[in-house]
């Protein structure tokens, strides 16, 4: 299986349109100028796992835990 045979598989207009695509990405530079690359060659369901995680990740901040000190008790 190729790399893009599952996007292909999954895409609309057909796997001509999946290689076209995947050529402009390449041509543009993507990968290189990409803050996130995402593989999207696996099921549909990891992919939009991926891309929440990705979303949740920039609207919630990770928190600190608050430590009391002993004399504020």
């Amino acid at each position: 299986m190729g790399a893009a045979e599952p996007r292909a598989l999954r895409g609309i207009a057909g796997p001509g349109d999946v290689r076209d695509r995947e050529e402009a990405k390449a041509s543009r530079s993507a990968p290189v100028i990409a803050d996130t690359v995402v593989d999207d060659n696996g099921s549909r369901l990891v992919l939009e796992r991926r891309l929440d995680r990705i979303a949740l990740d920039a609207v919630w901040s990770t928190a600190t835990p608050f430590r009391r000190n002993d004399r504020d008790r």
